[in-house]
């Protein structure tokens, strides 16, 4: 039962909110009328259960272009952040959670490197730039802490891959519209091909996405006893792998190898030889498949790759010329966080490279470049050491399941495992040092580790 007090002060919350509603209909604001009494009711669902409001933000990462309301002014993964902040700070100043839930390894590493990123924002050329870079930073350490203290094992091992499942799969599906039916908003035209975009703007982002969920859609197909969840997961899986035909994307195929090599030498001891001809006769039936119902152009576009005149192998070589040269002249600070573009657009390899009607700002297609000449040899170190640390984290923690016998719990673990070593192998191809799944797979890292040393 709610005491008087919190009565009353809920009856004027409720009052003053339906009040500003009530107002806003005859404002020239009339068409945001649904957004107070709206968020108060995601206040009350998030306050009651706050694993849910993250995991809700989470569900949001594959639906980039389609996050923002009020005419693109309010991010709705960001509208969740702030509550989610204000949460835990009341929390924390009542003493309902202990600091020392957010604990992790990587901290220190974390720690190091955003102190190197500000020692390069204070020395840097290009200060604006670099300052709303160190900013993301910032908001990326905010994102990195607030799963430490809202998720529990139960979200780790159920809920949480049912949302990548559920999001990445409805991403999917969209990519598989947009590039097929050419539906506007879920495709990009690139001369005579159309790139699935899903719910995301860059095709190579929604190809990191597609194959960040596939070992996750692999776990489930071999631990899911009924046929009637294995066939789910297997259509699944088609759908990933028709989705990402459907980008286009090149870069995302060449990875969709990496992955696939993980899994099928981490999966090995579950083949057995005399369903070795069955599976090798249907991956042969599936490639063929696979040959005949593409479309000509994906199989010029994936060839173009050995093209040594394809224009734009030639210009992601350039970024490689103009980070290198960025890193000669600046080699242990770097020029600023996030300010590749900067050094790229005031060099002779963009002159050569210009395209009418494209802005010359490119980024490097290329994480660890953008890291390198941005913070320098000494935020480059830093950054491969906070993934080796969450490497460990993983690995330590499916050696203890496995020494448990616990297969199931031990392989979910490795699911997650190559899940990070394919987003680290994609981010050599594709410039984004704040992906939210990079984000997001290290604290999961730290609490998996936490959660089998607790249960051993």
């Amino acid at each position: 039962m709610f005491r008087a007090g919190n009565n009353l002060a809920i009856t004027i919350l409720l009052t003053g909110l339906l009040s500003l509603s009530l107002v806003m209909l005859v404002t020239p604001y009339y068409w945001a009328a649904w957004v107070p009494p709206f968020a108060l009711l995601m206040a009350l669902l998030v306050a009651r259960a706050p694993h849910w409001g993250f995991l809700a933000m989470v569900a949001t990462i594959p639906f980039g272009a389609y996050r923002k309301v009020l005419g693109d002014r309010i991010d709705i993964a960001w509208l969740l952040a702030a509550l989610l902040i204000l949460i835990l700070a009341v929390d924390l100043l009542l003493r309902r959670r202990p600091l020392s839930d957010a604990r992790a390894s990587f901290w220190p590493l974390m720690a190091l490197f955003m102190a190197v990123n500000l020692i390069a924002l204070a020395f840097s050329p290009y200060p604006d730039v670099a300052f709303k870079d160190t900013l993301l930073w910032f908001a990326g350490v905010v994102f990195i802490a607030l799963p430490l203290f809202l998720l529990r094992p139960e979200e780790l091992y159920r809920h949480l891959p049912n949302v990548l499942i559920i999001s990445i799969g409805i991403g999917a599906l969209l990519a598989v519209m947009g590039s097929f039916l050419g539906l506007e908003g879920l495709a990009a035209e690139k001369g005579d091909i159309t790139r699935g975009l899903g719910g995301t703007r860059d095709p190579n982002n929604m190809g990191l996405m597609l194959l960040f969920g596939l070992p996750l859609l692999v776990h489930r197909l071999l631990y899911r006893p009924a046929w009637r969840d294995k066939l789910l997961y297997g259509s699944l899986i088609a759908l990933t792998l028709l989705a990402l035909a459907a980008t286009y994307s090149r870069g995302a195929v060449l990875m969709l190898g990496v992955c696939t090599a993980q899994l099928v030498w981490h999966y090995r001891h579950r083949f057995k030889i005399r369903l070795l001809g069955l599976l090798i006769a249907i991956m042969a039936l599936g490639v063929s498949a696979t040959v005949m119902t593409l479309p000509q152009s994906f199989w010029e576009r994936q060839l173009s790759i050995t093209d040594s005149g394809d224009k734009s192998l030639s210009r992601r070589s350039s970024y490689l010329v103009v980070g290198w040269d960025s890193f000669k002249e600046a080699p242990l600070l770097g020029h600023g966080p996030g300010t590749f573009p900067e050094r790229y657009v005031r060099s002779e390899e963009a002159k050569t490279f210009s395209r009418k009607g494209k802005s010359d700002r490119r980024f490097a297609h290329n994480s660890y470049v953008e890291v390198l000449v941005g913070s320098g040899l000494l935020g480059f170190m830093l950054f491969l050491a906070i993934q080796y640390r969450g490497y460990q984290d993983l690995r330590t923690s499916e050696r203890l399941w496995q020494a448990r016998q616990q297969w199931e719990q031990a392989d979910l673990v490795a699911s997650y495992r190559i899940m990070f070593i394919t987003l680290l192998a994609y981010l050599t191809i594709f410039s984004d040092t704040h992906h939210k799944y990079w984000l997001l797979i290290l604290p999961v890292a730290a609490l998996l580790r936490r959660d089998a040393e607790r249960s051993s």
